[in-house]
Formats: C-alpha cells, sequence, structure tokens
C-alpha cells in the first residue's frame, strides 16, 4: 500500500475516533450546564459523522477500497483512541485538544498528497471544506469554555454575595429579637408618661402629708435662727 492511501486510511480513522470522542462526551454531559454542552457535543459529532462519510467516499474515489479496509481501519481506529485518550481533563478541553490535533494532521495529509502529486481539486476542496468545520467546532468549543470560566467565577462571586445578604439578615433578626424581648419585660407604671392625666398629683398617695409636714420643718429652721 502506497504512502497517499496508508495517510488516507489514517484520515478516516481519525475522523471516526474524533466522532466517538465528541459521541461520548454528548452522552455522558452533566452539571447544571447540561444541556447546553449536551447539544453542543451533539452538533460536533454530527458535523464530524459527515465529514467523516465525505472523506470515505472521496479517497475510495480517488484512491480504491484499499484505504477503508476493514482491519487496517480497526487497527489505525485503536491506534487513534490511544492517543487521543492520553488527554485528561474536562471532556471540553479534551474535545479541544483532539479537534486541533486533527486539523495538525489534516495539513500533514495535505502536504503528503500535493507532494506525491495526488492531490485532486476534489480532495483540496474536500480537506478545505472539513478543516473549516472542524475550525468552526474549535471555536465553539473555546468559547463554551471560556463561558464555563466565566460561570464558575460568577457562581463564587454570587457565593460571596449571598452569604454577606444572609449575615445582614441574621443580625437584623437579632436586633429585631432584642427589642422584642425588651418590650415584653417593660412593664408600664402608673406614673409613666401619657397616663399622669389619668392621676391627680399625690391624691391618695400621702404627699399631701409630705408637702405639709416639709412647711413645718420650713418654719422650724426659721425659728432657730430667731434668738
Amino acid at each position: 500500500m502506497d504512502k497517499c492511501c496508508k495517510t488516507a486510511a489514517l484520515y478516516i480513522a481519525s475522523l471516526k475516533g474524533l466522532s466517538l470522542i465528541h459521541q461520548h462526551s454528548h452522552w455522558t454531559a452533566r452539571g447544571s450546564s447540561f444541556y447546553g454542552k449536551h447539544l453542543l457535543f451533539e452538533k460536533i459529532y454530527e458535523s464530524a459523522l459527515e465529514n467523516l462519510d465525505l472523506a470515505a467516499e472521496k479517497f475510495i474515489g480517488v484512491f480504491g477500497l484499499e484505504c477503508i479496509d476493514y482491519e487496517m481501519q480497526s487497527d489505525f481506529l485503536k491506534k487513534v483512541l490511544d492517543r487521543f485518550s492520553k488527554y485528561e481533563g474536562e471532556p471540553i478541553e479534551m474535545s479541544l485538544m483532539v479537534e486541533k490535533e486533527f486539523l495538525e494532521y489534516s495539513e500533514y495529509a495535505y502536504n503528503c498528497f500535493e507532494e506525491e502529486d495526488r492531490l485532486t481539486l476534489g480532495i483540496d476542496d474536500m480537506i478545505m471544506s472539513i478543516a473549516s468545520e472542524r475550525e468552526e467546532a474549535v471555536y465553539l468549543l473555546q468559547q463554551s469554555l471560556e463561558g464555563k470560566i466565566s460561570l464558575e467565577k460568577d457562581d463564587e462571586e454570587g457565593i460571596e454575595e449571598e452569604e454577606e445578604e444572609q449575615e445582614e439578615e441574621e443580625e437584623e433578626g437579632e436586633e429585631e429579637e432584642e427589642e422584642e424581648e425588651a418590650e415584653e419585660e417593660y412593664q408600664p407604671s402608673p406614673m409613666d408618661v401619657g397616663m399622669l392625666d389619668e392621676f391627680e398629683f399625690g391624691s391618695g398617695l400621702g404627699l399631701d402629708d409630705d408637702l405639709d409636714l416639709d412647711e413645718d420643718e420650713d418654719e422650724d429652721e426659721d425659728n432657730i435662727f430667731n434668738f
């Protein structure tokens, strides 16, 4: 098998591996933004499957059925998945790295076909169009990743604000409880302001006698200084 046929076979296997990884992320998406990630991965893996179908048919037309030999495709697919499995992190981060690596291989494949003088107009157009769609996938994944980081930052700020509000509410509640307890402990007397008009000053309390006594004491004091 010549070099171009093997390059085409690996190109096909890479697209297969790409679509499988995105589809797996589509199935396993979870978290607060589950639905958005679920739809994003669905869009990306479906576009990868369309690219795969286009590439396989184009390469069969140029290089023959040999480039999709079953055993060779199985072997290449295993190698591709083993290579992609080295990436760690969130599904979005993993998918982003896989897409970028595929774009690098696309450039290698394009140069290979050109150097071997096997780059037809159809293959040229196909590789360019697929690369354009994969670059769109990279853009969407990057935007989603940046949005996730921003969302996490907003969540942290939101949590801090909620904690501050909760502390303020607790302080206000404690102050209200203290005021209510003070009101309950307070027992009004007949001499309180607002109740004096219900009573005559000194009536029934013996204050009049005290006042007369004071007057007598004053007279006695005057007599003391009268020699």
